[in-house]
């Protein structure tokens, strides 16, 4: 869903531009600062310093020519999220804002002119944005998997078993310590296999990683990287925030809290022995509640859902996909392990999927998707799906069912269900922290 952007024009007396040197660096990350508040520059400014490819031309702004100073911003931050194991990239909006007083002139819709270009120039598969509701629905996002920052399972500390003074069981002599460096290559292992039961999740690469472990900074807060041994082989290892009183998470959440930002533990003893020495902290700290990824493919969460937890899906990312076809074909490798293995692995035809605006033909041959191409506007289609309605479907939001429940205008014919349900299968989506 491509936005047209073309029409807009700069107001008489201001400027769009993008940030180039050191003075704008420190004018953007002031006027973020104003705008937002100073957890949230500071952040900004970290991932401009840190981040790989965030460049500094991906952060534009408007400029009052009579003040000289900057109105409005928008940054694109580019990350790697994964199609069952497809890497795709993304530009997310984000840090957008504008002074009150220069509001409702289009400014926003001008800098969103320049995220376009830099989308269509960089071809990236998706975009996602993870705050501001309704205002870019008119460019095509949609709310899709829960955002970790403000979804979780909530364990109240209570509800972890108690250990009887003369009973101490097995897992607690399994060791917990600090992660440092060497242990990069099993923590990058274990991360994997987590993914590996997501359709959707983020990527790392190893530089990543290194720097976020340097810095240990989940958005403004600092995160601690434990390792769990049994007898000196690592079992899993698991990131964490706490939350004290004056945290702003606090008064979120109203309550103190340690918030699990990421885990990944392999045997039901580790998850066990993680939970204890969790409690012990919140128990020291007086703290109610222990916040947990809101994802059964991690262990550690799957076993408190088990212990009571409770799950909370307070907000979401908003995603787009501003070119189907590109998208499409990058996903091509995951679409054919869809079908291995399946009544499906051998077929041999044509599937036209129309969005009313665009109809995408997707040829198999012996269970292999030889052609992706856009055929433009067509009456017809195997599929006949609103765009936003087919996106959900190919990211395993939804199956073509419930889509069907919610829209009537989605037409399919009895014989292809089968065959649409294995090629975009529903699944369990979680991105994990991308940034530094």
């Amino acid at each position: 869903m491509k936005s047209d952007s073309n029409s807009l024009s700069v107001p008489e007396g201001f400027e769009l531009g993008f940030v180039k040197s050191d003075d704008e660096v420190d004018e953007f990350i002031k006027f973020n600062t104003t705008i937002h508040n100073e957890l949230i520059a500071s952040y900004l400014e970290r991932r401009l310093e840190q981040l790989p490819d965030f460049k500094r031309e991906l952060n534009f702004y408007i400029r009052n020519l009579d003040t000289g100073e900057i109105v409005s911003s928008l940054s694109a931050i580019p990350s790697t999220w994964e199609y069952d194991g497809v890497p795709l990239r993304n530009l997310e909006l984000d840090c957008v804002g504008t002074s009150e007083q220069f509001r409702k002139r289009g400014f926003i819709r001008l800098l969103y002119s320049k995220f376009q270009g830099e989308l269509n120039r960089g071809e990236y598969h998706i975009s996602s944005l993870q705050g501001i509701p309704e205002f870019f629905r008119q460019f095509g996002y949609d709310f899709m998997f829960p955002l970790p920052q403000f979804s979780h399972v909530a364990l109240r500390v209570d509800q972890i078993p108690r250990i009887m003074a003369d009973d101490t069981p097995s897992f607690m002599t399994l060791n917990i310590r600090d992660a440092d460096i060497p242990d990069l290559d099993e923590i990058i292992r274990l991360f994997g296999e987590l993914g590996a039961r997501l359709l959707v999740r983020s990527g790392r690469s190893r530089e990543l990683w290194k720097i976020q472990e340097q810095l240990r900074k989940w958005r403004a807060f600092d995160f601690q990287t434990k390792i769990v041994e049994r007898e000196g082989e690592i079992d899993g290892y698991f990131r964490y925030v706490t939350h004290g009183e004056d945290s702003p998470m606090s008064l979120v959440w109203s309550t103190s809290s340690i918030d699990v930002i990421e885990s990944s533990i392999t045997s039901y003893d580790g998850v066990m022995r993680v939970l204890h020495y969790l409690k012990e902290i919140a128990i020291k700290d007086g703290i109610p509640l222990i916040f947990l990824p809101i994802t059964s493919a991690d262990n550690l969460s799957r076993i408190c859902i088990d212990l009571g937890g409770t799950i909370d899906t307070a907000w979401k990312y908003q995603i787009r996909v501003p070119d189907m076809e590109l998208i499409l074909r990058a996903i091509v490798p995951a679409l054919e392990r869809h079908l291995k293995g399946t009544v499906f692995s051998n077929l041999t035809r044509e599937l036209t999927i129309n969005t009313y605006h665009n109809c995408y033909s997707l040829v198999f041959e012996d269970g292999k998707l030889n052609s992706v191409r856009d055929l433009g506007v067509k009456p017809w289609g195997d599929l006949s799906i609103r765009y936003h309605d087919l996106v959900r479907l190919i990211f395993g939001e939804s199956d073509l069912l419930e889509l069907k429940r919610m829209h009537a205008d989605i037409m399919f014919s009895g014989d292809i269900k089968a065959f649409i349900d294995t090629l975009f299968p529903k699944g369990e989506s979680h991105i994990h922290y991308c940034y530094c």
